[in-house]
């Protein structure tokens, strides 16, 4: 709902008169055209603020702030039930990484400066149940944005974005290492998957059997979702070399494997 508010202050002197109003209420100063917390339609965080002095409501409001403008000022948590769960290395160190401002958590919620995206085929570590993923801004001056819902079950992950939000597709990303593991073997249907980066080369460590390694393939994308990669895996170590600096995400997959995704950086 919205209602209509009034403020008015007046002080004695005719220049230098200004009032601040701090609160948890979002004010619509329509003659401004400010718009708060948002999404925009690339799915980047954006915030524009109320306008406090005069000039700034006069000249149109406050500037829109999106993505690395604002990076600083977020942090990320998932709600299951009243449990309030963040996303950062600092308070969840077991399940979240980051390196050189991006973040990974529970190996497929990914946080760039301003951006979050899901791969649901990557997403280990949340028992089953419903997740809320929000963000928000370190000194609470508005409320939480809502990202994004997980279902977590025993078939797999699915993602639900709030009518709100401005959608757009999730896309797999990783962060970069320094020749150590970068995420743990996992398991899953008795496969381990895990990705060791040294430069521009990717030693791939898979724990299966021949027969569940039979017709598995590899494929690496970059940041952007594009493939640049895909190749044929017949036993349990694979050496790659990636040339192009970048973070990768790999993806193996096959008739007797699971989807399985682990992430790597080539220097």
């Amino acid at each position: 709902e919205k209602y209509p508010i009034d403020i008015f202050f007046c002080d004695r002197r005719t220049t230098m008169s200004n009032v601040r109003i701090k609160t948890n209420i979002y004010f619509d100063q329509s003659e401004g055209g400010n718009a708060g917390f948002f999404l925009n339609n690339t799915n980047e965080i954006c915030l524009q603020e109320a306008s406090n002095t005069c000039a700034s409501a006069l000249g149109g409001g406050s500037p829109v702030q999106c993505g690395t403008d604002i990076a600083n000022r977020l942090e990320y948590y998932l709600v299951n039930g009243g449990t309030k769960i963040w996303l950062d290395v600092a308070r969840n160190p077991d399940n979240c990484l980051a390196v050189g401002g991006i973040s990974v958590c529970y190996s497929g919620i990914l946080m760039q400066p301003g951006h979050v995206s899901i791969d649901k085929t990557a997403v280990l570590g949340l028992t089953n149940g419903t997740y809320t993923l929000y963000a928000k801004l370190k000194d609470d001056s508005y409320s939480p944005l809502q990202l994004s819902t997980l279902t977590v079950s025993e078939s797999g992950v699915d993602e639900t974005k709030p009518s709100s939000s401005s959608g757009g597709s999730s896309s797999s990303s990783s962060v970069p290492g320094d020749g150590v593991p970068l995420l743990p073997a996992i398991s899953l249907s008795q496969v381990q998957f895990g990705v060791h980066s040294a430069g521009e080369v990717f030693h791939i460590e898979i724990g299966a059997t021949a027969t569940q390694l039979h017709g598995a393939v590899l494929d690496v994308y970059n940041l952007a979702g594009k493939q640049v990669m895909s190749t044929p895996i017949f036993g349990n170590n694979t050496t790659l070399k990636i040339a192009s600096q970048g973070v990768y995400i790999f993806k193996l997959h096959g008739p007797g494997i699971s989807n399985r995704s682990a992430i790597g950086v080539s220097k």
